[in-house]
C-alpha cells in the first residue's frame, strides 16, 4: 500500500506531506473508496475514530438486520458466505467489513479523529487527536448520520419517562408492561415496531408526519429492498 501518514504532534511545524488519500471513516463506504484508490495506484490511509471496524454495528440491538439485500450490500471483491440470509443480521454485516479489510489489506489506524481540516497550497493539513497529519488529497467518509439526533421537543424536559434513540433500543424486552410511543414511520421506526410487537407492551402507539410507503422485502422470488 506505499508509505503511511505520519503524524506530528502540535505546534512542531506540519508533518511530511503523504503522496495520496487520507480516508476518514473505516465504514463501508470509507472501506470501498480506500480499496478503490488503492486499485487505481493511489497511495492510502484510513483514519477511523473508534477503536475497531463496525463499532455503530456492534452497538446496535442484538436482533437488527440489513434492511438491504445482501447480493445489493456486498462490497467490491468479498461476496456474503453461503448461506447468509437475503437480509443479514448485523453480526454478519460485522463479518462482512472485517473480511473485506483483511483480504485487500487495507491500512487502518484506529483511535484518531479528525477535528480540523486545512488547505495549504497544494495539500491539507488534518488536525487530529493525536496530532497533525498532511496529504494531498482527502476523501470524507464518516457518514450521513453518525450521531442520532433527538429534537428539542417542547415539555420533553418535564416528561417523566426516557426518550430512546432507536440507536440505543436495546432488547425488545425491557419494554414489556410499558407505554411505548414510536416516532417515525422510516426503516427504523418499523424495525422498533416489529420488535416490540413480539412483547407484550401496556400500549403502543405510532407517530408518522406522513403515511409510511410499505412494500413486502420480496415480489414473489424477487427482492424489492
Amino acid at each position: 500500500m506505499g508509505a503511511e501518514a505520519k503524524v506530528l504532534p502540535s505546534g512542531v511545524g506540519e508533518p511530511a506531506i503523504l503522496d495520496g488519500a487520507i480516508v476518514i471513516g473505516a465504514g463501508a463506504a470509507g472501506l470501498a473508496a480506500a480499496h478503490a484508490l488503492a486499485r487505481a495506484g493511489v497511495t492510502v490511509q484510513i483514519l477511523e475514530r473508534e477503536g475497531r471496524l463496525a463499532e455503530p454495528w456492534h452497538r446496535r440491538h442484538d436482533n437488527l438486520h440489513l434492511n438491504t439485500h445482501r447480493d445489493l450490500s456486498a462490497l467490491p471483491g468479498v461476496s456474503y458466505p453461503a448461506g447468509t440470509p437475503a437480509f443479514p443480521h448485523r453480526s454478519a454485516v460485522i463479518r462482512h467489513l472485517n473480511d473485506f479489510a483483511q483480504t485487500h489489506r487495507l491500512p487502518i489506524s484506529f483511535g484518531i479523529g479528525v477535528d480540523k481540516i486545512d488547505f495549504r497550497d497544494d495539500h491539507w493539513l488534518l488536525r487530529t487527536n493525536v496530532g497533525l497529519m498532511a496529504a494531498r488529497y482527502v476523501v470524507i467518509a464518516t457518514g450521513r448520520d453518525r450521531q442520532p439526533f433527538i429534537p428539542a421537543w417542547k415539555g420533553m424536559e418535564d416528561f417523566s419517562g426516557s426518550i430512546i434513540h432507536s440507536a440505543d433500543f436495546g432488547k425488545a424486552s425491557d419494554y414489556a408492561g410499558k407505554k411505548v410511543l414510536v416516532v417515525g414511520a422510516g426503516n427504523s421506526g418499523f424495525d422498533a415496531l416489529n420488535h416490540l410487537s413480539r412483547v407484550e407492551t401496556n400500549q403502543m402507539w405510532l407517530s408518522a408526519r406522513n403515511g409510511p410507503s410499505l412494500l413486502p422485502k420480496r415480489i414473489r422470488k424477487i427482492a424489492v429492498h
